[in-house]
């Protein structure tokens, strides 16, 4: 199955990462979504500005699909997305040639 990279793009509004009920309800039902695509999610982590600080700018999934159209709608679902933390998802498709996972 190929790989695709996602990103999502930070969104226009304010920031779900408040600590309000609905960032709890959206941390929660991103919990339960990331862990339905199980191995499918490669790695995924958050994107940072160097030298600012903890705060997340951007979102990178490496995410296996059988598609650029199935990794769309699969990002698509995202519950971060649908809340609006994110504007917008850019998708490409991956080629893996190295791969040399850290040891935590």
């Amino acid at each position: 199955m190929p790989h695709f990279m996602i990103q999502y793009l930070p969104g226009t509004g304010p920031s779900l990462r408040s600590r309000t009920p609905e960032y709890e309800a959206a941390q929660k039902a991103r919990a339960d979504y990331r862990r339905a695509l199980g191995a499918r999610i490669v790695l995924a982590g958050p994107l940072f500005r160097p030298g600012r600080g903890e705060e997340a700018v951007s979102s990178l999934v490496i995410l296996d699909a059988r598609d650029q159209e199935e990794a769309q709608k699969l990002s698509r679902e995202d519950p971060y997305f649908k809340a609006g933390e994110f504007s917008d998802i850019v998708v490409h498709e991956l080629r893996i040639s190295s791969f040399n996972p850290p040891v935590f």
